[in-house]
């Protein structure tokens, strides 16, 4: 449903799932990243944050850092994307631990959505080769994540980098 684009579906699809886990279930847990980032994408900004707030808490009762980075990274995109007095450098500096967290863990689809939030930080930054340098990344590891959404959204970020940024038209059409 999320790589047709049907976000209402997969909304409902992700909740009816974490429902039929046990409480606290670290798959449930995990899929309730994945519902907040649906949640954001329909803006249900609220849900969004209080689903975020429930993975967080349960990450640090585990003592769970990979888990706390995907809940911190799934916040920080949310952040970017709303928020009207945005810190970027400390934007910019809770994403590379969580891409540190996640390169100790060998988590490929955490790096792809860090490295996809450098590359729109990078934009709102207006550091385009900054911003197609981490959507490579992105891209990358998306792919060795086999998840196709992420992989599509970096495509899209270097797609606009090679219209906004200092690559050559030859080349960037190309």
């Amino acid at each position: 449903a999320t790589g047709r684009g049907d976000l209402p579906a997969a909304a409902n699809l992700l909740e009816r799932a974490v429902s039929l886990l046990p409480a606290g279930d670290p798959g449930g847990l995990e899929l309730l990243v994945e519902l907040a980032d649906v949640l954001v994408s329909t803006g249900e900004f609220a849900r969004a944050e209080a689903v975020l707030g429930q993975v967080a808490a349960a990450a640090a009762d585990r003592g769970d850092e990979r888990l706390g980075a995907h809940a911190g990274v799934a916040r920080l995109r949310m952040e970017v994307g709303v928020a009207s007095d945005l810190d970027a450098d400390a934007v910019q500096a809770q994403t590379r631990r969580a891409i540190a967290t996640f390169a100790e863990f060998e988590d490929q689809r955490g790096l792809a959505k860090a490295w996809g939030l450098l590359a729109a930080l990078g934009f709102l930054r207006c550091r385009i080769a900054e911003a197609e340098a981490a959507a490579g990344q992105a891209v990358t590891h998306a792919r060795l994540a086999r998840d196709d959404p992420s992989e599509s959204w970096a495509w899209g970020l270097l797609a606009q980098g090679a219209f906004w940024g200092p690559t050559p038209a030859p080349e960037g059409i190309r």
